[in-house]
């Protein structure tokens, strides 16, 4: 199964995911998948993240379109937590992104 995703990223955050998936030696793509059962394996919650590298809300962002190729489980999986946080799946996936990179 395949989720296309597109999430709004600002250039500094896109570098930002880009270099640990490129020293893990793994895609962008593989590295955000990574991140999103990561963050699946744990509780579900609800809250509101603040972007990363300290972009404002006038920094230009730029959709970044990701494809996630996962077992059907996994997909359903993504759909209910999505659901469940009142997201889409994209703005569920970005939510992990800019948390993960905000650890970093």
């Amino acid at each position: 199964m395949s989720v296309g995703v597109g999430v709004a990223l600002t250039r500094a955050e896109i570098q930002t995911l880009k270099d640990p998936a490129a020293s893990d030696l793994r895609s962008v793509a593989a590295y955000t998948l990574w991140l999103v059962s990561q963050e699946m394996n744990g509780p579900a919650r609800r809250r509101r993240v603040e972007s990363v590298s300290g972009a404002g809300p006038k920094d230009q962002r730029t959709a970044l379109h990701i494809n996630l190729v996962m077992p059907r489980e996994m997909r359903d999986q993504l759909l209910c937590r999505a659901e469940a946080e009142m997201r889409s799946v994209s703005g569920y996936v970005a939510r992990v992104i800019v948390e993960a990179l905000a650890k970093k």
